[in-house]
C-alpha cells in the first residue's frame, strides 16, 4: 500500500509538472510561456512586430531579431531555474560524499543565471532604446527620409558610415545548419575594458604601423544533446582580436573545444576555406584565411585549440562592420559549415571603435 501511494504521488507530480505553465513577462512587452518542463509554448512576438508595421523594413527586422534573442534568453533562464530546482532536490537526498559535488553544480548554475540576467538587461536596453528612437522620429516633422541602414546603425554606433554593397563573395558552400543553441557570456567587466591594446607601433616584418587588441570572447556554444556532459563549461568558446595593420583590418580567431577528440568530428580549417559574419539586417561579410595554426591539444586543460588569422574578403565591407549589429558567426570546417548565434550583438562595433580611437 505504501508503495502504491509513492507511485501515485510520483505520477501526480509528473502530470502537474507537464500541465503547469509559467510566463516570463519582459520589459519589451513580450510574454514568453513555457510548460512545467521548461519547454517553449508561446510568445507574442508577432503581435509586437505587427504593432510597429509602420517602421522601415530594416528597423523592423532588427527589432524582431532582438525580440527573438530575448525569447531565447528567457527560455535559457527557464531551463536554468528548473536545473536549480532539480539540484536542490538532489542535494537534500545526497550522501555526505556527494553533497560537495551538487553544491559545486549549484554554484555553476547560479553563475549561469546571473550571466543570463545580464544578457537580458543588455537586450532590453537595446530594444527600449530602439523603440524610443523610432517614437521620437515619428513625432518629428519629416524633412528628408534617411536610409534605414543609417537609422539602425545609430542605435549602437556613434559614427555613421553608409553601408556599401557586398560585391564579391567566396564560392558558397552548402550550409549544414547546426543546432543554433548558443550561450554568449557577456561580462560587463570585459565590455568596460574592451580597448586593451597588446601591440601598438611599427610591425617588425612589414615595417608598417600596426594596432592589435587583446582577444575577447565572442561566443560560446554547446549542442543541446551535449548539455548534460558540459554543465561546468561550454563545449566551444570562440574568441576574437581585431587588428589594424597598414590601414587594413585583420582578425585573430581562436576556437577552443573542451574535448580531446574533436578533430574527428570537425576536422580542420583550411587556408582555402572562409569564415562568415552575418548581421541582423541580412548582410553577410566573408573573411578569407591568411594564416592557419595547426590544431593542438592543451593537455592540462584537455582542450583542442584552433587558431586562424583572417582579413576581409572585400575591403569595402568594413562599412558594414562599423555600422551593423552582428547576428551570427560561421566557420567552414573541413567537415562542413556551422553557424553560431551571437548574443553580444555590438561586439564588432566596439572592437572597431577601439581601433579608430587609438590612433
Amino acid at each position: 500500500m505504501r508503495y502504491f501511494f509513492l507511485v501515485l504521488a510520483f505520477v501526480s507530480f509528473s502530470v502537474l509538472s507537464i500541465n503547469a505553465q509559467k510566463q516570463y513577462s519582459c520589459k519589451s512587452g513580450q510574454n514568453v510561456v513555457v510548460d512545467g518542463a521548461s519547454n517553449f509554448l508561446s510568445s507574442n512576438i508577432q503581435e509586437l512586430v505587427d504593432e510597429r508595421a509602420s517602421w522601415a523594413p530594416d528597423s523592423l527586422a532588427l527589432y524582431q531579431s532582438l525580440l527573438e534573442k530575448e525569447k531565447r534568453n528567457r527560455l535559457e533562464l527557464a531551463k536554468l531555474e528548473r536545473l536549480m530546482a532539480i539540484l536542490d532536490y538532489d542535494l537534500q537526498r545526497a550522501s555526505k560524499e556527494d553533497k560537495n559535488t551538487f553544491k559545486a553544480k549549484q554554484q555553476t548554475a547560479k553563475k549561469d543565471i546571473a550571466r543570463c540576467e545580464k544578457e537580458y538587461e543588455q537586450l532590453s536596453g537595446l530594444i527600449q532604446k530602439m523603440v524610443k528612437r523610432q517614437e521620437k522620429a515619428a513625432k518629428e516633422p519629416k524633412v528628408a527620409e534617411r536610409p534605414a541602414d543609417q537609422v539602425v546603425a545609430e542605435i549602437g554606433a556613434e559614427e555613421v558610415i553608409t553601408t556599401q554593397p557586398i560585391n564579391e563573395d567566396p564560392p558558397k558552400a552548402e550550409e549544414v545548419k547546426s543546432e543554433k543553441i548558443v550561450i554568449n557570456k557577456i561580462e560587463e567587466a570585459h565590455k568596460e575594458n574592451n580597448c586593451e591594446v597588446v601591440f601598438k607601433g611599427k610591425d617588425e616584418t612589414s615595417k608598417k604601423k600596426r594596432i592589435t587588441l587583446a582577444p575577447q570572447r565572442l561566443l560560446t556554444y554547446t549542442p543541446e544533446k551535449m548539455k548534460n556532459y558540459f554543465k561546468l563549461k561550454d563545449f566551444l568558446t570562440i574568441s576574437m582580436a581585431a587588428e589594424k595593420h597598414s590601414g587594413k583590418y585583420n582578425f585573430d580567431i581562436e576556437a577552443r573545444f573542451a574535448s580531446k577528440d574533436v578533430m574527428r568530428s570537425y576536422g580542420v580549417i583550411l587556408k582555402t576555406d572562409f569564415l562568415r559574419m552575418q548581421f541582423v539586417n541580412g548582410k553577410r561579410v566573408f573573411l578569407k584565411v591568411l594564416e592557419v595554426t595547426e590544431p593542438y591539444l592543451d593537455r592540462q586543460g584537455g582542450e583542442t585549440i584552433y587558431k586562424v588569422k583572417c582579413t576581409l574578403n572585400n575591403e569595402q565591407d568594413i562599412s558594414v562592420l562599423e555600422t551593423q549589429y552582428l547576428d551570427s558567426f560561421g566557420i567552414m570546417w573541413s567537415t562542413g559549415f556551422e553557424d553560431y548565434m551571437v548574443y553580444d550583438v555590438d561586439f564588432i562595433l566596439r572592437q572597431l571603435k577601439c581601433l579608430r580611437n587609438d590612433r
